[in-house]
């Protein structure tokens, strides 16, 4: 509001912030900077790449196929994570559930995927905490386009 711009940049853990006005270096400003962490940690493609690489277990008591959806539930030693695939195998929902209980109950709501390069990413993610219900953020986007000039090596995973 009032004219104040301000911008963040997250490339891997490298923090870039700009704009105007009283944002820089407030609370607002510190808050809105986690928010656009967990919307990036939380992206399908980022949120699969970790259960992959922290080899979690996968079970699931929903058979795969059909018009269903399924349910998968990914066990590690310190968090789970169940997740609802849509029939069209792109990720509906992920809930998080941590050994210690801190954050367990977050959830996350995908939809609206548009294609992408190689990639179907969400124009939709409603993310829940847990401490209270309405609490969270959500992210809706009217289009999606990829950068033709960006490098694939831009992309972390």
């Amino acid at each position: 509001g009032a004219g104040l711009k301000y911008w963040i940049s997250l490339k891997g853990s490298d923090t870039k912030v700009g704009g105007s006005g009283k944002l820089k270096g407030g609370p607002v400003a510190i808050e809105m900077e986690k928010i656009v962490r967990q919307y990036r940690d939380l992206q399908p493609v980022v949120l699969l790449a970790h259960i992959v690489n922290r080899k979690m277990t996968l079970t699931s008591a929903t058979p795969p196929g059909g018009d269903a959806e399924v349910t998968v539930k990914a066990s590690g030693p310190t968090e789970t994570y169940t997740l609802t695939i849509a029939p069209n195998g792109l990720l509906s929902r992920a809930v998080y559930e941590s050994a210690t209980g801190l954050g367990s109950g977050m959830t996350v709501v995908y939809g609206d995927y548009v294609g992408t390069r190689k990639a179907k990413l969400p124009k939709i993610m409603d993310i829940r905490f847990p401490d209270q219900a309405q609490h969270g953020m959500e992210f809706r986007f009217e289009s999606i386009t990829s950068d033709p000039n960006l490098p694939d090596k831009e992309f972390h995973r």
